[in-house]
């Protein structure tokens, strides 16, 4: 192998290398200025580039704000905004959406270069725009700047876009979490409201049945009236309870029983209120509770699906 290809071959390897460390930082980090400045250290290592920067569009659509970066003089990441005008070299990536190369900055005539990048000393650059999904606008660009005349191999186009990529699921991912986190949080508070009237109704429920057993002409209409009424009782307990753990796809049945025999109303007259229990348990997790007692009180529960 000739030093030509095994200088190539390191190089390619020194790449996938940080694509790798990046895509993992990328999965796990939850903060996206973090995200960007990493992605800028590790591009100037990866390119052995001397400047790099991420300049994110905002939301007027008309500027770039130099949003992270490494080798730039102190004042320009986080600060500097350049307008987005026909004719840049910055809004031909965009508008393309492909990268833009610039061999000479000196000597550019066909694109205007941003005055900061001059003074910086730049001879070569190369523009990658970090695109939006589906319709979505681009959130900036990916620039690496190099103070000496520089070829930029395809091998390091490839790069670029495997990286800007990386960094669109990235912005995705952290843009959608915050309005995911807020629909969750409407829901649990939809769940909240909604637990609150059904106990309010059970309640209401529960006081008109005991009203109309207290005027019940015979002891059979009083004693069905408060079964009914133990009965409901025992739902609003067995729901409200369910509800309160916060998981409703599965529960601890021993501690359940426990806590929830503890409040419930003595049955007399049917069954019992282990078993009246066991019933409104099985009708919230959609299973059928059947009692044998032969031999002694067997339970079967059957799941429906």
């Amino acid at each position: 192998m000739s030093d030509g290809s095994k200088a190539t071959r390191e190089e390619f390897d020194d790449q996938r290398a940080v694509l790798a460390e990046f895509g993992s930082l990328a999965l796990k980090a939850d903060n996206l200025q973090d995200i960007l400045q990493e992605a800028c250290r590790l591009v100037s290592r990866g390119l052995d580039a001397d400047l790099v920067k991420i300049m994110e569009m905002q939301p007027d659509g008309r500027t770039l704000l130099v949003r992270a970066g490494v080798g730039w003089k102190p004042g320009i990441v986080g600060h500097l905004t350049i307008p987005v005008k026909p004719g840049s070299s910055e809004t031909q990536a965009i508008d393309t959406g492909e990268p833009f190369v610039c061999l000479d900055v000196a000597g550019e005539r066909n694109f205007t270069i941003p005055d900061f990048i001059r003074e910086h000393g730049v001879r070569s650059l190369v523009n990658v725009p970090i695109l939006g999904s589906g319709k979505k606008s681009p959130f900036g660009i990916l620039q690496v700047d190099s103070r000496t005349p520089r070829a930029f191999a395809q091998t390091d186009i490839d790069f670029l876009r495997g990286y800007a990529n990386l960094l669109a699921s990235s912005v995705e991912r952290l843009t959608l979490l915050p309005k995911l986190e807020a629909a969750v949080e409407e829901k649990k508070h939809l769940l909240r409201e909604l637990q609150h009237r059904m106990k309010n109704n059970l309640q209401v429920i529960t006081s008109l049945i005991a009203i109309q057993s207290a005027s019940a002409r015979t002891q059979d209409a009083r004693r069905e009236l408060q079964s009914i009424g133990h009965r409901i009782e025992t739902m609003r307990l067995v729901h409200d309870k369910l509800y309160s753990t916060g998981e409703i796809d599965r529960i601890d049945l021993g501690t359940y029983l426990g806590d929830n025999g503890k409040g419930l109303p003595k049955e007399r007259h049917t069954q019992g209120t282990g078993m009246t229990l066991i019933e409104g348990l099985a009708g919230q997790i959609e299973a059928a509770a059947t009692w044998t007692s032969e031999g002694g009180t067997e339970l079967a529960i059957e799941f429906r699906f």
